[in-house]
């Protein structure tokens, strides 16, 4: 993935919160597409592949409401 002005633009913003009420499976739909959305522009912008070191997605209880809130940090996105 190229690290040209375009993508550290798109890296300031490497947290995305979530909060879902749907029924879960690996991770509510919300997760999956800004995880696609990464991935796509990567692809885009001449990368082969998105890759993390470490699981992405963190799922807290952030508003105090008893719904799982999710953290989606693209920060060890290779």
């Amino acid at each position: 993935m190229r690290s040209g002005p375009s993508f550290i633009g798109l890296s300031a913003v490497a947290f995305v919160v979530v909060t879902c009420a749907a029924a879960e499976s690996r991770h509510p739909a919300e997760v999956e597409a800004a995880i696609e959305a990464q991935r796509k522009y990567c692809l885009e912008e001449g990368g082969t592949a998105l890759e993390f070191e470490q699981e992405p997605v963190r799922k807290v209880d952030l508003t105090g409401d008893g719904r799982p809130d999710y953290i989606v940090s693209f920060r060890d996105a290779k």
